[in-house]
């Protein structure tokens, strides 16, 4: 196993337990700018934030479900440890309408439509970027047709192997 030393500024661990929010992303804002004033390498800061975010996500899982229990005895009370509110609460409620004979109605007919959206922009993926003259499926209007806009934005993907 080769060991790699990367150079970067001791982390900030040091009374995280009673930092507020704020002061955590002061702590992570301070650490990233003495790496750069440093001349550290923040490529390397950015995949082990990447392996900390990892084991962060792992270790709390983890504890959760060693947490289930003990918290039963609490019910939705709300519990402080280390300046960090815990409680017992209702996630991804569910609400079912399909018994209801106008929903059911209504679904069929929205499903309908995205059915007829979905179909319409695969037309008009294919169409070439200068356009294409085109009745309208509707009223059979002649009108000149595009492809859709492209958008999007450039980001530093972090794949952990």
């Amino acid at each position: 196993m080769n060991a790699e030393v990367i150079r970067v500024p001791a982390l900030p661990t040091v009374g995280l337990a009673s930092a507020d929010k704020q002061e955590i992303i002061d702590r992570a804002q301070h650490f990233v700018a003495r790496i750069e004033e440093e001349g550290g390498d923040s490529l390397a800061v950015l995949a082990l934030a990447a392996k900390l975010e990892l084991l962060a996500k792992e270790i709390k899982q983890a504890a959760k479900e060693a947490s289930e229990r003990e918290m039963q005895q609490y019910g939705r009370q709300i519990l402080t440890k280390h300046g960090v509110e815990l409680q017992t609460r209702e996630t991804g409620v569910k609400l079912d309408y399909s018994l209801d004979a106008v929903w059911q109605q209504l679904n069929a007919e929205a499903l309908a439509a995205q059915a007829k959206v979905k179909e319409w922009e695969n037309t008009l993926k294919k169409l070439p970027r200068s356009g294409l003259l085109i009745a309208h499926p509707d009223t059979g209007e002649m009108y000149h047709a595009y492809p859709p806009a492209r958008r999007a934005t450039e980001t530093i993907c972090v794949t952990i192997k």
